[in-house]
């Protein structure tokens, strides 16, 4: 009898050993694989993952996400935003100096001439008649001449006729002009064909101009500040044999000043010319 119970203690204690054994090994044996709740969670979710990931791919390949998917930093976003709709171009472009007197002024010019000649004691300069005329006049006040190099060094380009060009008495002036020249110079090196012949140096502000003739561009034979005078065929002899026309460069110093602006013009210009035979007061006044 005692060896009975001792035979079925044994035989029940061999079954609960192997109900103990370690759960993988024993699924191990029957081909499975056991897992724990948390594990098994974890499972599911990356299975999710990479069926979200992959679904937009063909043939269920993955495909990583590009950058443009990628959300933008605020700065980026900033970026891209300017690089889509770019502002506009500032330009460059001001108007010059002065340019509220660009335009053309029509008037009249008071001329006062004195003119002299060499007929004194020793063939000495003297004096020898003075009269005062007036002309009609033109004005024109434009943007500064350039050769396309350079331009002149006044806010603004001037030209004045007073009286008809090549007239007796009349006054012809230009603060610059463009000449056309050869395509080389004295040494035969290429130049270009255009130069610029600044004659007179301007300032304007506030409604006054002054002025300075600088050059008269007489070593250039381009002299075009010009007055249009009158002498004897024979000098000392004014009543013996008629007269000639005779133009005259005015001389470098010659000034202008006076107003300008609003629509208007009151400029004075005192000048010799630079044969020392006349002298002139000149008053434009539009």
């Amino acid at each position: 009898m005692l060896f009975v119970v001792i035979l079925l203690a044994g035989v029940l204690g061999g079954c609960g050993a192997e109900d103990s054994e370690d759960p993988v090994r024993a699924s191990a044996s029957t081909g499975t694989t056991r897992t724990s709740p948390a594990a098994s969670a974890e499972s599911e979710a990356a299975r999710e993952s990479r069926e979200s990931r992959t679904s937009a791919s063909p043939a269920g390949v993955s495909v990583p996400p590009t950058r443009s998917s990628l959300p933008l930093s605020p700065s980026a976003l900033a970026r891209s935003s300017s690089s889509r709709s770019p502002s506009p171009a500032r330009s460059s472009a001001t108007p010059p100096a002065g340019s509220a007197v660009l335009g053309t002024y029509d008037g009249i010019s008071t001329i006062t001439l004195t003119t002299y000649d060499f007929c004194g004691p020793g063939s000495a300069r003297r004096r020898a008649a003075s009269q005062t005329y007036q002309l009609s006049s033109q004005l024109v006040i434009g943007r500064r001449q350039t050769d396309g190099t350079s331009s002149e060094p006044s806010p603004f380009s001037f030209t004045l006729a007073a009286g008809n060009p090549g007239a007796t008495g009349a006054v012809s002036l230009a603060s610059a002009r463009v000449a056309a020249t050869s395509g080389s110079d004295l040494a035969g090196n290429p130049r270009s064909p255009r130069l610029l012949l600044t004659y007179w140096q301007l300032a304007w502000s506030d409604g006054n101009l002054t002025g300075r003739l600088v050059d008269d561009h007489r070593a250039e034979g381009a002299a075009y500040n010009l007055f249009n005078g009158e002498q004897p065929l024979i000098p000392c002899r004014a009543n013996s044999g008629g007269s000639i026309p005779q133009v005259a460069p005015l001389s470098p110093g010659a000034t202008l000043r006076g107003r300008l602006g609003d629509g208007g013009a009151d400029l004075t210009l005192s000048a010799s010319t630079y044969s020392g035979m006349y002298d002139l007061q000149l008053r434009f006044v539009s």
